[in-house]
């Protein structure tokens, strides 16, 4: 999954949920963002979101990462959860709220292709 240009809302700024977390697990989450596909889904592996968010920063690695999604879980800012594949998975419960997308990526499964041809 490739990284995109997102537009984080002015609202955010003022989010009682963010700022009930650390300034670290607030920049994770707008991280989170621009890594996330366009349904604000993404895979939980705090190793590959620390090199992919904190690659300049070396004193947040994968443990600090960790701790930022805890906290964004405990706020509902995130739901951290497993799939049926036994892989684990992040899902941004709030990006409605805090992001625009304006150009969609388009379907990205075979499951999205399939519930959009359906008539209902």
């Amino acid at each position: 999954m490739e990284a995109r240009i997102r537009t984080i809302k002015p609202e955010a700024f003022a989010s009682e949920s963010l700022a009930a977390v650390s300034l670290t697990a607030e920049r994770t989450f707008v991280g989170l963002v621009t890594q996330a596909d366009d349904h604000g889904r993404f895979r939980d592996q705090p190793a590959v979101l620390a090199a992919l968010l904190w690659s300049l920063r070396p004193d947040h690695g994968p443990v600090g990462v960790k701790d930022a999604l805890a906290q964004l879980a405990t706020q509902d800012l995130v739901r951290r959860c497993a799939g049926a594949d036994g892989k684990r998975y992040l899902h941004i419960l709030t990006r409605h709220l805090h992001q625009k997308i304006n150009r969609p990526s388009g379907i990205r499964s075979r499951r999205e292709r399939n519930s959009r041809t359906r008539a209902p």
